[in-house]
């Protein structure tokens, strides 16, 4: 079974400046994951939290951080409660985005 994130790499290292194939990719990883979830296969900690599947698994590369600020309000578009039960998980994601670009300020 190919685990999303691992699908996102594969395809990321193949096509390294398509940022419209990596939208595409997250768009449907995100609407994935929001089906899964209204019908309790999966739960959000599965994608937010450090697991397989998560977008924390994913290699750490500019466009893995570039596209971080990308894929958080898509799973907040999914899901109407994430942001509340998970506000701790996203300050994370995105804190570590601003660390590691440096700040723009």
């Amino acid at each position: 079974m190919i685990r999303s994130p691992h699908a996102f790499e594969l395809l990321w290292r193949r096509y390294p400046t398509r940022g419209d194939i990596a939208s595409k990719i997250v768009d449907t990883w995100t609407s994935t994951a929001g089906i899964l979830v209204k019908h309790g296969i999966k739960t959000w900690d599965v994608y937010l939290e450090y697991s397989r599947e998560s977008w924390s698994s994913l290699r750490d590369t500019p466009q893995t951080r570039k596209f971080t600020a990308y894929f958080l309000p898509k799973i907040i578009y999914c899901g109407v409660d994430i942001y509340q039960s998970n506000r701790s998980t996203f300050s994370r994601l995105l804190d570590a985005v601003v660390w590691l670009n440096g700040s723009r300020c």
